[in-house]
């Protein structure tokens, strides 16, 4: 029941022509029947406001499943194209 899948996406939104794009790479490995683990590489660039700098951060997000639960380690520079810097732990379930 090995399974191995890779995806690349990326995410654009030039609505307010701030150049905003958030490009992942992810990886996702599932060892059994009921568990997964999924790695989520990402890098985000564009600017927060029309006239302001262009930057560029790059973060990372790593997953574990095992049904129903989860947990995920995350962390997010730049988040929402500001200068804050964020680490996020969530656990949960899935339903």
């Amino acid at each position: 029941d090995d399974e191995t899948a890779v995806t690349l996406f990326q995410i654009r939104d030039d609505r307010l022509r701030t150049g905003q794009r958030v490009t992942h790479v992810v990886l996702r490995q599932k060892p059994g029947t009921r568990s997964r683990w999924t790695v989520d590489l990402f890098n985000r660039s564009g600017r927060s406001e029309p006239d302001s700098e262009s930057f560029r951060a790059t973060g990372i997000a790593l997953t574990y499943d095992r049904e129903p639960w989860f947990a995920r380690l995350v962390w997010d520079p730049k988040v929402n194209y500001t200068d804050s810097d964020m680490t996020r732990v969530a656990i949960g379930a899935r339903f």
